[in-house]
């Protein structure tokens, strides 16, 4: 008889300023499903009232998050939350897996702007 077994997933760590997590699953839209929790981010944001939070992967330029794709343009960047209440890098129209070289483990960090390193 087969059993399923619930897989624990390593969660994001905060640094400061910063929220470091990974891409942990890739749908077949090409969204970057990443170890970042709404819960987790949510405690980020109360303890920088006011000011905006930014998401990297890897070294790239960063992007904001989005209530909905629609807020951002066609072939933008733009991270949202997933009916799993997981962070989820996108491109409106596209494949954040493309656009980003992306795979399994990538690192993805959610920052408060103006915040270095």
């Amino acid at each position: 008889m087969k059993q399923i077994r619930r897989l624990e997933i390593a969660g994001a760590r905060r640094q400061g300023r910063k929220l470091r997590g990974s891409v942990i699953y890739i749908d077949h839209y090409g969204n970057l499903i990443t170890n970042i929790d709404r819960e987790s981010l949510g405690r980020l944001s109360a303890s920088f009232l006011g000011i905006e939070l930014s998401v990297t992967i890897g070294h790239r330029a960063p992007f904001r998050i989005a209530e909905a794709y629609g807020e951002a343009r066609i072939g933008d960047p733009l991270a949202t939350f997933g009916s799993f209440d997981l962070l989820e890098i996108a491109v409106r129209d596209g494949s954040a897996a493309e656009k980003f070289g992306a795979r399994h483990g990538v690192t993805v960090q959610v920052s408060v702007q103006g915040a270095s390193g």
